[in-house]
This record gives structure tokens, C-alpha cells and sequence, in this order.
């Protein structure tokens, strides 16, 4: 029994590790694509005073670009709800470690009459699954971490959206209102 709590635990810690992983890659990309459509939202502005052509061509990126951050958003929060769902596993692993140690703790004390070798090979194993249930722990907590730095830059991503969302329309405005070719050269 104690031997498969053991590779309970084991297999529960490599879980983390590699949500650890996973997390952290997601949360680089995350970071690539914010400094991506930065850059994007700076040609967009520079490109703001130029004839109704480049404004029909702006507009036209704008949307996309809107749709590509809806997207991406979307896509966030798929990755959240994943770091989320990572994170209750790890908790209920936890729990069971902490009751797996519970356990052997009780069965150390029951067993102290038993004798003097027993009890110290219970001592050691108990202390080595205290050790990896305070490993767990701390994954955990590193795994809720990444979990709130995905949440910002899911709200990062949405607060772009929404300028996104802005500049378009006020593209469309200065479109719209901008007289056309035609009424140009028909004043000349």
C-alpha cells in the first residue's frame, strides 16, 4: 500500500512538473502575440493621416486585426479555463497526499511497539512523503500563479480589443465623413 502511495505520488508530482511546462509555454506566447499586436496598434496609428485608400485599407486591417484579437481572446481564455482545471487536479492530488500521510503517520504510532527498525523505515518513508507532499504544494501554488498572470494578460488582451475596436470605428467615421475622390477633384 505504501509503495503505491508512493508511485501515486510520484506520477501526481510529474503531472505538475509538466502543467508547470505547459503553463509556462503558454504564457510565452501569450506574451508574444501582446507585443505583436502592440506593434500592429502603433503602424495602425502612424498610418492614420494618409488618403481614403489607405483609410479603406486600414479599416479593412482593423477589422481583421479585430477578429484576429477576438480570437486570440477566445483563445486565452480556453488556456485559463485548462490552467484552471490543472490547478483542481493538483489541489485534489494534494488532499490525497496529505491524507496518504495522515495514514502512515497513524500507522507509525500504532506501530511503535513493533520495534525500533520498523519504526524508523516508517519514519523515513513518512518524511520522504512529507517532503513530496510540500513539493505538490508548492507546484500548486506556482500553477495558481501562472494561472493569475494568464488571467491579466487575458484582460490585457481584451482591454486591446476594445481600443482595437475603437480605432477601427473612427476609422470608419473619417472614412465616411472624408470626401471621396470624385467631390475632390469635382471642387478643382
Amino acid at each position: 500500500e505504501h509503495e503505491s502511495l508512493r508511485a501515486g505520488l510520484e506520477q501526481a508530482h510529474d503531472q505538475a512538473v509538466q502543467s508547470h511546462a505547459a503553463s509556462e509555454t503558454r504564457r510565452v506566447a501569450a506574451e508574444e502575440q501582446t507585443a505583436r499586436l502592440e506593434e500592429q496598434i502603433a503602424q495602425l496609428r502612424a498610418a492614420h493621416g494618409s488618403t481614403e485608400s489607405e483609410q479603406l485599407t486600414r479599416l479593412s486591417e482593423s477589422e481583421a486585426e479585430a477578429e484576429s484579437l477576438r480570437q486570440q481572446v477566445e483563445e486565452l481564455q480556453q488556456m485559463v479555463s485548462d490552467a484552471r482545471t490543472e490547478a483542481e487536479v493538483l489541489r485534489a492530488d494534494y488532499e490525497q497526499a496529505c491524507s496518504s500521510v495522515r495514514e502512515l503517520e497513524n500507522i507509525v504510532s500504532e506501530s511503535e511497539g513493533r520495534g525500533d527498525e520498523s519504526r524508523e523505515q516508517w519514519i523515513a518513508e513518512t518524511s520522504e512523503l512529507r517532503s513530496a507532499v510540500e513539493k505538490l504544494s508548492s507546484e500548486m501554488d506556482q500553477a495558481n500563479s501562472e494561472l493569475n498572470q494568464l488571467r491579466e494578460a487575458n484582460e490585457d488582451l481584451t482591454r486591446r480589443l476594445t481600443e482595437v475596436k475603437q480605432e477601427r470605428d473612427q476609422s470608419r467615421l473619417e472614412v465616411e465623413s472624408s470626401p471621396s475622390q470624385e467631390e475632390v477633384q469635382s471642387l478643382r
